[in-house]
């Protein structure tokens, strides 16, 4: 689960790359990543169990809380035969929010994978392109790319 520290970190890291490569980060650029990543942290913690569980886990069907942007940032970090896979007897929501995000032609394609799978994918296969979708997830919200 990403936590302020790993955001801090990632953050930390991106400052003195970004200076050793001549550019560094504008005041203004951080305090928006700053704030980018603890919304996404704020949005996988519901107050109810925040306040029970320190770290409630983040699963599949919560991929459901990334916004528009972060999906897009997301496709682009996830192979596309992983991320029909996944979606293969998945949330209608999820799918839809994958498909919303996509060019049509892609939707198109991501639709006719989805259908395609149904009938050939082990339960096996589809649990472990579900596991690298949230381990993508959770390692593209501890960078700060995702937003929610």
């Amino acid at each position: 689960m990403p936590s302020t520290d790993n955001l801090a970190a990632h953050l930390s890291s991106l400052r003195s790359a970004l200076a050793e490569a001549g550019e560094p980060l504008s005041p203004e650029d951080e305090t928006a990543a700053l704030s980018e990543g603890m919304a996404f942290l704020a949005a996988l913690t519901p107050p109810a169990v925040a306040a029970t569980d320190p770290a409630p886990p983040f699963g599949f069907n919560d991929l459901c809380r990334i916004d528009n942007i972060g999906v897009q940032v997301f496709v682009r970090s996830v192979p596309f035969e992983i991320l029909a896979l996944s979606l293969v007897g998945g949330p209608e929501r999820i799918i839809h929010l994958f498909q919303h995000n996509l060019a049509r032609r892609h939707a198109a394609l991501l639709a006719d994978d989805i259908a395609h799978l149904r009938e050939t994918a082990s339960l096996e296969a589809i649990a472990e392109a579900r596991a690298h979708v949230v381990c993508t997830a959770l390692r593209l919200a501890s960078m700060v790319c995702l937003n929610a």
